[in-house]
């Protein structure tokens, strides 16, 4: 009956410290870090990268369509974490292996054949002369 007893008092001290690290850390301010939905499946790959090192951030384009932005250290929902941005692309750790996501363009701007559009930005006219269209 006192092993039972000490048991009993046992757990409890151990439900108490655990409600008491989850406080503290709660109360220590540190944040998760931010999570991203990606959305459907396929692979991104990387628009553009941009920063300091520490502070870079890249856009990854996604075959649905969608751009998102993502920092070193972010996590995505499908299970990866952004470990480096750098001349290569995005590189993620995905299932324990690292992936990178390369440079490349736009999959949807690519199939529809269209340009970029700059707002306020005419292209000059091709070049004509006397040479069939040759300067």
């Amino acid at each position: 009956m006192g092993s039972l007893f000490e048991l009993n008092r046992q757990e409890t001290l151990l439900k108490k410290e655990i409600a008491i690290k989850r406080l503290k850390k709660q109360l220590s301010g540190r944040r998760p870090k931010k999570i991203i939905d990606t959305g459907t499946q396929g692979s991104p790959v990387t628009l553009l990268a941009a920063g300091i090192a520490g502070k870079r951030y890249a856009v990854l384009s996604f075959p649905d369509g969608r751009k998102i932005r993502v920092r070193e250290g972010e996590n995505l929902p499908d299970g990866t974490r952004v470990l480096r941005i750098d001349g290569s692309g995005v590189s993620v750790r995905k299932r324990g292996s690292v992936v990178t996501y390369p440079y490349g363009e736009d999959r949807r701007r690519k199939l529809s054949g269209e340009y970029p559009r700059f707002p306020g930005f005419q292209p000059p006219p091709p070049p004509q002369g006397p040479s069939g269209g040759r300067p």
